[in-house]
């Protein structure tokens, strides 16, 4: 499908689906928000049984046939990577074992807020 990008709303139109198996029920709610007043709808979310399949790229090829974007957290980078290549779309990573790009971005955020 193909999306037309606002500065006011740059996901508007975007079909993102949501894997999450971090322990953190708010670190969901907050990502379903702001992906929410981006402009896009959030499919689904998936809870932390995903990681547990023994296809994981089957999981990111299905994902890939409702969704213009996947976000995706999990215990184990491996697991990640295993989605990734299966999947036909983007895969952003919130956080793994091995690296939280998300939290990072907010640590940089409020450093550059307070710093200028």
């Amino acid at each position: 499908s193909s999306v037309i990008l606002t500065p006011s709303m740059p996901l508007e139109g975007s079909r993102i689906t949501m894997l999450c198996s971090c322990q953190s029920r708010s670190d969901h709610l907050l990502v379903q928000s702001a992906l929410q007043t981006l402009g896009a709808d959030v499919l689904f979310m998936l809870s932390s049984r995903w990681e547990q399949y023994k296809f994981k790229k089957d999981v990111g090829k299905f994902c890939s046939l409702y969704s213009d974007l996947v976000v995706a957290g999990g215990r184990n980078h491996n697991s990640l990577c295993q989605l990734t290549e299966g999947a036909s779309v983007p895969v952003v990573n919130i956080a793994s074992h091995k690296f939280a790009p998300l939290h990072a971005l907010g640590v940089l955020m409020t450093l550059q807020e307070h710093f200028g």
